[in-house]
């Protein structure tokens, strides 16, 4: 696993093989899903310490629940 890059949650077979500012490059396997023009997908973030800047906090999930914002402070 490259941890530098996001994870697609709950779709074997599909992993990110590239990412820019506002692109990024799916890979399918040949068991992989196949994926419809719009479909939304989770990605667990990968290393991304400059987005950090951008938001004012994170939100920590367990599961579907809300588990607890962190504050990014400044």
């Amino acid at each position: 696993i490259d941890i530098y890059k996001p994870q697609v949650l709950d779709l074997p077979g599909i992993t990110v093989q590239s990412l820019s500012a506002e692109h990024g490059v799916l890979a399918l396997a040949r068991h992989a899903p196949r994926l419809k023009i719009g479909q939304q997908i989770e990605l667990i973030p990968g290393y991304a310490d400059l987005t950090n800047v951008l938001h004012s906090r994170f939100f920590a999930f367990r599961r579907d629940r809300l588990e607890r914002e962190i504050p990014i402070v400044r």
